[in-house]
């Protein structure tokens, strides 16, 4: 619109700034009187005017989603399928969820064919773990093999839980899980993403901890990164004064400690539990530590005396409003009690008399529970329960 007196959103080096609805109203309508001369009548109530009006407020609309678009250019201002798009500018991908996996022993005749086997748990979780596509006994009349669940995500099965065959198979006697699966991970949210995105560009910061869990974090196969580094002189969250520490979650760990080794200047001691030995352009190998983030289910118990207008989609809602309040949960971070008073009041129709939590296989308390650096909380929708007074 060259020469009209139509406002236009304006980019500048203080960002953008957008035409209100009264200025594009008034420019239509002087475009509009300097056509059809100035005594036209162009009021509210006549045709005319409301046709101006028609036209101002669809610009203005058009406007509002330029802003919109301008804004959504920063990944703490957008979510979903175009955070994704943001991110690959700087080639930092969404972890996509894994399934967990169980090796599990199976017994029977020999020679006996078990073909697209499922077996399930004895813990009334109603999981469902696949078997590779073909299993062969062989003559010692058992063979061990990988289980991998159905649902993606940090699906948990404890030790000889495994034992249900939902597919029975003749010449198929017993299945169990000798050890704990390996939980998988569920897709990386949108706050674990922008924080895989910060620290993916921080890769050239002047800070070295952050230059080197931006090294880590591109990793392949690595989900998460957190870090702790300890300059008191004061012992912190097991960290001695000095040395600093990654916390990673996926990822093998040569490839952690090579990237750890690239970016962390010398005479600088790394600390954890894992331990790799990393040569340097030298020939000089050095033991490079870190820790492996360790999942740590937990289990919420809510008590509510409900009003008249109660509804029973509210349990629901309550349950969904704790698995979002956890899935943002950072290795190291307690859970406080007291914290989850805040997203399990969602309105007035209940009031919250007691919350118990626990560690899954511990008793159920109304207490905090505190993590080791290395260890993250998360919890599942079967692990919420609520009671309705």
């Amino acid at each position: 619109m060259t020469g009209s007196p139509v406002p236009i959103p304006v980019i500048s080096a203080a960002g953008i700034t957008l035409p209100t609805y009264n200025q594009v109203l008034l420019g239509y309508q002087q475009g509009y009187a300097n056509i059809y001369g100035s005594d036209v009548s162009i009021e509210p109530d006549d045709l005319d005017g409301q046709w101006i009006a028609v036209q101002a407020q669809a610009y203005f609309d058009l406007c509002q989603m330029i802003g919109v678009m301008y804004n959504l250019w920063g990944v703490l201002n957008t979510t979903g399928p175009m955070l994704d798009n943001i991110c690959a500018l700087t080639n930092t991908q969404r972890q996509n969820a894994t399934n967990s996996t169980a090796v599990v022993t199976i017994v029977g005749t020999a020679y006996s064919v078990i073909t697209n086997g499922v077996i399930g748990d004895n813990q009334n979780l109603q999981t469902t773990w696949n078997l590779p596509a073909t299993v062969t006994i062989p003559s010692g009349g058992s063979i061990s093999v990988t289980a991998t669940c159905e649902t993606s995500g940090a699906i948990t099965a404890i030790a000889a839980s495994l034992v249900k065959i939902l597919t029975p198979t003749a010449g198929w006697q017993t299945v169990t899980n000798p050890v704990a699966a390996i939980p998988g991970v569920a897709l990386e949210t949108d706050a674990q993403l922008i924080q895989q995105q910060q620290l993916s560009v921080a890769s050239g910061s002047v800070t070295p901890i952050e230059a080197i869990a931006a090294a880590v974090a591109n990793v392949p196969g690595v989900s998460q990164v957190s870090y702790f580094n300890n300059t008191s002189s004061i012992s912190q969250n097991g960290v001695p004064p000095g040395q600093f520490t990654i916390i990673v979650a996926g990822g093998l760990v040569e490839s952690i400690a090579t990237a750890i080794a690239s970016k962390k200047p010398p005479g600088i001691i790394s600390f954890g539990t894992t331990s790799a030995v990393v040569t340097d352009i030298n020939g000089v190998p050095e033991t490079i530590n870190f820790y492996e983030q360790d999942l740590v289910e937990l289990q919420v118990q809510i008590t509510l005396k409900a009003s008249v207008n109660y509804q029973a989609q509210t349990g629901i809602a309550i349950q969904n409003a704790i698995l979002s309040y956890f899935s943002a949960f950072l290795p190291g971070q307690a859970s406080f009690l007291n914290d989850l008073f805040v997203p399990a009041k969602l309105n007035n129709t209940y009031t919250i008399t007691n919350i118990q939590q626990t560690v899954v296989g511990g008793g159920l308390g109304s207490y905090d529970i505190l993590a080791l650096i290395y260890e993250k909380f998360f919890i599942k929708l079967t692990d919420i329960t609520i009671i309705v007074t």
